[in-house]
């Protein structure tokens, strides 16, 4: 598949963001994997072992998230602290992450 960096299409002739085909690769990798694909990452399973299986009440499972949210974060701080806030703000500024909600709107 060609793609050029003005029309960038994906098989069928929809018109494919830049994301689409890093996901869809992604996707395909995994289902072709023999792992588990609930499984593959060590966050997750390091996390999720400490929890014992059974059926918990939503006040429980809400405060599992959270930990697991808080686990998360301090796993990302820990990456993106090794980039400098230059690197960052150039790369918000390379992909231009905008709001649309209905209407036409120009990146930056």
């Amino acid at each position: 598949m060609n793609l050029s960096k003005n029309n960038k299409r994906a098989s069928g002739g929809i018109l494919a963001e830049y994301h689409h085909l890093a996901f869809d690769y992604l996707h395909k990798k995994l289902e072709n994997s023999r792992d588990n694909p609930c499984s593959y990452h060590p966050i997750r399973n390091s996390f999720w072992k400490t929890i014992p299986s059974g059926n918990y009440t939503p006040d429980e499972g809400i405060t599992f998230m959270n930990d697991y949210l808080d686990c998360l974060e301090t796993q990302i701080a820990k990456i993106i602290s090794k980039n400098s806030i230059a690197y960052w703000i150039h790369l918000l500024r390379r992909i231009a992450c905008i709001l649309v909600i209905g209407i036409e709107v120009k990146p930056l």
